[in-house]
């Protein structure tokens, strides 16, 4: 069963771990899913600068974020 943090927590956009019967899924919005599903499934013409929005969104304001964001500015 879903608890109401876990739905808060996946409406605001973030994955939700969870435990089902032993095995481990995530919980995430239909439009993180469809935005992301392309990487998990068909990496034949995908294009890393795709994953850059997605990235600064899932990261927002994580310490890690500037090291990504010098990466991103080299030629």
């Amino acid at each position: 069963m879903v608890t109401q943090e876990q739905i808060a927590s996946a409406k605001a956009g973030e994955e939700v771990a969870l435990d089902v019967e032993g095995v481990e899924m995530v919980l995430v919005r239909r439009d993180v899913y469809e935005r992301s599903k392309h990487v998990v499934y068909d990496d034949s013409d995908f294009d890393p600068e795709e994953a850059y929005p997605m990235i600064e969104e899932v990261l927002g304001d994580d310490p890690g974020l500037d090291a990504y964001q010098e990466f991103k500015r080299r030629p």
